[in-house]
């Protein structure tokens, strides 16, 4: 590109060594000096006017480079912080365990996860009435095989928090703790944090189903003691019969069992106690992600597995014969009507529950024939969660005609428990010690033991979560002054220490009852002072990410101010004061005297070290507060259009959690146009219209929660499998339309439409809903808004002549309300095309079905990168929008970007205040995104203008301009740098 610098006014002189030195002591000297040096070297002599002015553009580009290393510096710094600070994990190291091993109702146990099972799915009936589960329903007082392990068991609804995956819901089953969100962001195939879980404290585990799941658990063991058995990742097919992974695992565990009379080691390990089985069935999850799980398919796999785990039962029974087996059904987490799941859906939290066999005790009834439930028993096990799943029943049975088994269901007292209390449970079910970082209660509800046993295992559990908080309290004491230290306001050591003490004189009077249900009670105290110190010092690196967002915003305003201001009114750059220098020692000591990790010392510096850069340059700041005060005359036009601007950026936020809201955006953007006199009718119906067909798209619902076939041609409705030849030409057309752009010429209008042609091909393969009318109905509005700001540019070139190589290049423009309407307007853009079809509002919204064209074989890298090139076309759309609109109107790019820049951090700094690490985790995760979109947003722009202004600048010399420098006499100079 071609800039044209005037460096030198008529009646500038040359800056001296020392207003030379002092002016570029903003940024990196030495990169100053180099880049002169070199640069000097091939220009011809010319004097003190060249030199100056040599110098001149040369700082220039270093003060541009410094400032995009400083904005990347500077948020990757603030990503990184608030990952770290506010989503660290809590889990510790270095406790000791608690466990309860003189008494073990059950020497081994089964456990059996049905993946994607949701508890609506088990416990209604089918449509006839019958019951399609008669093995496990027998927990459930019900005339069939499988009720009578109800009649002698327990049962009820397990409720687990989000995200609802495979491995976080593994995690809590089975290690007894919910997983931190920065987890979710590492994948979810192996565990990115060691942790202790009931398998590692077991003797023995041998381990069938998934390769994703079962490596965590055995590679987080401390001794080789768990074994595992999977089968390949090709086997888990979307478009197949599911059961077929599920006839494996049975399979291959009755083969175990027959084959180990031939071992006698074997067979000895496997008649020890404290031994686990653990049975991982995939076939439910992978059926319901290709057919969904109201299909046939779905609910015959739940039939499928109640039988083959009868058999199994029989064979178990029949092999150990002293009935001393512990069995527990349950699943890892549900699944959505369409086949999905991660968010925080009924479906997908709530799944079933079914224990009986050694140490189970026997479901009691409400009409008191073996047990009363008083208002007591219901808020031990949490009155909130039997409600919920009460009346979830009550709805399900409604449904159904021939209920009458329904109504002995709703009698029985459904039993009620967290995902995380199942670890306590089956710790204590086979006497081990509790998972070092479990934060479950136990049920005792489920265990049939004597009072006494009972409140041991109480007492031990409540113990295992004290050893977290002790830890917890030491590290953040060792690293704070004693004099600032703050202790948790619920347990502080002296009422700790009174609270033991209670604890062992209950157990000395033999109240074990009272002693057991204090244990219970106080375990939600300890895990919030577990909480508390793990979130020690959360307040003061929240004010450090906050100033750091603030003082970056006034970095960027030096800057722009720094490139609209003549060497004339320019104001050099002073030093930073005293107290700046003793303030950061003073920082740094304290610092160091409390052992901060490294990190956290960036953290802390960060804000100094900005508050410097704002400190050097006070002319600025002069400047700023005589523009604000002639701003209070300004006419009042002006002022309701920054008001307006101010409203429409608070309209894009408010559109992150309500899609709906984007048509008061857009309706915003009609008003503005109606009134100009410089946009043709012609373009005001076309805006106009299109504006209310995009308005439309955000009311509709989003996308995975509904389809229709009627729009897209697939073989998913004959339940085919998806043909070879269909899938290859699927992939060679979605990496072929990255190549079609590349054919066209430079030309604006058939370059834009190659461009949008390119992206709806593999946009539409991606879609099974009404996504491609929207892509349409975007790319049309994106064309109009061209045009009209064409015409409010008052640009008289038809717009099919334009170039791309004719871009209206203008520089250091100052800054003016369109420049702010048309980054505002790219922003909006970009927010409608994410937004527009609902696929980012939730993780939980996109459906499988959108890529079994292109894959059916679960891989979860693959088909993220598949949602990731989905999401990302409407943004490519928009963003080769305002590359053309570079070439259509006269505008400095480059403000824009910053301007872009700005308004991201707007954003930035409100999802900052809305970030969440507490109540629901669909809350928690929508925050983090919120704050990763902008944020990824500012990240973009700052690169593209590092393109725009860094790139390499050469001296190109005339034999005017040397004629001029020959004539030196220290008259007028002007030079013209082209690079």
């Amino acid at each position: 590109m071609t800039i044209d610098y005037q460096l030198l006014r008529d009646n500038d002189q040359p800056l001296d060594d020392k207003q030379q030195k002092k002016s570029s002591s903003v940024f990196i000297d030495p990169f100053l000096r180099l880049l002169s040096s070199r640069n000097s070297q091939c220009a011809p002599k010319g004097g003190d006017s060249f030199r100056s002015m040599n110098l001149e553009l040369h700082r220039r580009i270093v003060r541009q480079y410094g400032f995009v290393v400083l904005g990347i510096v500077t948020h990757l710094v603030l990503l990184t912080a608030v990952f770290e600070i506010y989503y660290q994990s809590p889990i510790v190291s270095g406790m000791t365990p608690h466990g309860n091993s003189s008494y073990a109702p059950a020497s081994r146990l089964f456990l059996f996860v049905a993946d994607g099972l949701r508890a609506e799915s088990f416990f209604a009936p089918d449509t006839n009435g019958s019951c399609r589960t008669p093995f496990l329903r027998q927990v459930l007082q019900r005339p069939y095989y499988l009720v009578k392990m109800a009649a002698s068991g327990s049962w009820g609804v397990s409720h687990t928090r989000m995200p609802t995956e495979s491995r976080p819901g593994h995690v809590a089953m089975i290690s007894g703790f919910y997983e931190d969100v920065s987890a979710v962001t590492k994948g979810w195939k192996e565990n990115p944090v060691q942790f202790d879980s009931v398998f590692n404290e077991s003797r023995f585990t041998w381990a069938w189903g998934s390769p994703d799941i079962l490596p965590m658990f055995a590679k987080g063991a401390s001794r080789s003691h768990v074994f595992t058995f999977s089968y390949s990742h090709r086997q888990q097919d979307f478009a197949t019969n599911g059961s077929v992974l599920d006839s494996w695992v049975f399979d291959r565990v009755q083969e175990f069992l027959t084959n180990s009379s031939a071992d006698e080691v074997l067979t000895e390990q496997l008649h020890q106690n404290q031994v686990v089985f653990f049975l991982h069935l995939l076939g439910i999850d992978t059926v319901g992600h290709g057919f969904k799980p109201h299909s046939a398919e779905y609910l015959n796999n739940i039939a499928f597995l109640d039988d083959r785990i009868a058999k199994l039962y029989k064979m178990v029974e029949s092999y150990f014969s002293d009935g001393r087996t512990a069995y527990l059904f349950t699943s890892d987490h549900g699944m959505t009507d369409w086949g999905s799941h991660g968010a925080g859906d009924d479906h997908e939290t709530m799944t079933p529950i079914v224990a009986w066999g050694a140490g189970i005790s026997q479901m009691r009834s409400e009409n008191g024939q073996l047990w009363n439930v008083t208002k007591s028993d219901r808020a031990d096990i949490n009155q909130a969660s039997y409600g919920r799943a009460r009346r979830q029943l009550i709805f399900w049975s409604s449904t159904v005609k021939k209920r009458s088994h329904f109504v002995n269901l709703l009698r029985s007292y459904c039993c009620s428990l967290h995902r995380v209390d199942i670890a306590p449970l089956m710790a204590a079910l086979i006497g081990v010690n509790f998972p070092l970082n479990s934060v479950g209660s136990l049920p005792v509800r489920y265990v049939n033991a004597s009072v006494k046993q009972k409140a041991m295992m109480s007492c031990s559990n409540f113990y295992q979560v004290l050893e977290q908080f002790k830890m917890k309290k030491s590290m953040k004491r060792a690293t704070s002054f004693k004099m600032f230290f703050s202790e948790f306001n619920k347990l502080t050591s002296r009422k700790l220490d009174l609270l033991l003490s209670q604890i062992r004189s209950l157990f000395q009077q033999k109240r074990f009852s009272i002693a057991g249900k204090i244990c219970l009670d106080w375990i939600p105290i300890a895990i919030e002072g577990v909480m508390f110190y793990h979130q020690y010092e959360r307040p003061f690196f929240s004010s450090c990410i906050c100033c750091c967002f603030l003082l970056w915003q006034c970095c960027v305003f030096i800057f722009l101010s720094n490139r609209t201001q003549s060497r004339e009114t320019a104001t050099l750059p002073s030093g930073c004061p005293a107290w700046y220098y003793a303030l950061g020692t003073v920082f740094i000591v304290l610092m160091w005297l409390q052992s901060f990790p490294l990190m956290h010392y960036v953290y802390s510096l960060l804000p100094y070290w900005l508050l410097g850069i704002v400190l050097t340059d006070v002319g600025n700041w002069r400047r700023f507060l005589v523009y604000v005060n002639h701003f209070r005359t300004v006419n009042r036009l002006s002022l309701l259009a920054a008001g307006l601007c101010l409203m429409y950026l608070e309209v894009m936020v408010i559109s992150f959690f309500s899609r709906w809201v984007l048509t008061v955006g857009l309706l915003m953007m009609v008003l503005w146009l109606m009134p100009n006199a410089q946009v043709t009718a012609r373009l005001k119906v076309a805006w106009v219209g299109l504006c209310a067909v995009n308005s439309l798209f955000t009311f509709l619902p989003a996308i995975g929660t509904t389809r229709s076939y009627d729009l897209v041609v697939s073989c998913l409705d004959d339940r085919r499998p998806t043909p070879s030849l269909v899938r290859a030409g699927s992939w060679v057309i979605l990496v072929a339309s990255g190549l079609i752009p590349t054919f066209s010429g430079t030309t604006l209008i058939p370059r834009l439409f190659l461009i949008a042609l390119s992206l709806f091909l593999p946009f539409s393969l991606m879609s099974v809903n009404y996504e491609p009318m929207f892509y349409v109905a975007y790319a049309l509005l994106l064309f109009v808004w061209l045009c009209i700001e064409r015409e409010l540019d008052g640009q008289s070139t038809p717009l099919d002549m334009v170039s791309l190589t004719d871009c209206k290049k203008v520089h250091d423009q100052h800054f003016t309300f369109s420049q702010m309407r048309r980054a505002a307007f790219y922003v909006f853009f970009l927010l409608l095309g994410f937004f527009g079809t609902g696929n980012l509002a939730s993780i939980n919204s996109f459906d499988p079905s959108s890529f079994l064209i292109f894959i059916s074989v679960f891989n979860p890298f693959v088909m993220a990168a598949l949602v990731l090139v989905k999401v990302m076309i409407p943004v490519l759309l928009a963003t080769c929008a305002l590359c053309g609109l570079h070439a259509v109107v006269v505008c400095d790019i480059e403000m824009i970007y910053w301007l872009i820049v700005g308004i991201s951090d707007f954003l930035t700094l409100h999802f900052f205040f809305l970030l969440r690490d507490s109540g629901s985790w669909l809350d928690i995760g929508i925050s983090i995104s919120h704050f990763l979109m902008s944020m990824v947003i500012i990240l973009i722009f700052i690169l593209k203008f590092e393109e725009q202004a860094t790139h390499p600048v050469h001296l190109r010399w005339t034999k005017d301009n040397k004629d001029k420098l020959k004539n030196n006499d220290g008259s007028r100079i002007k030079n013209t740098a082209k690079s």
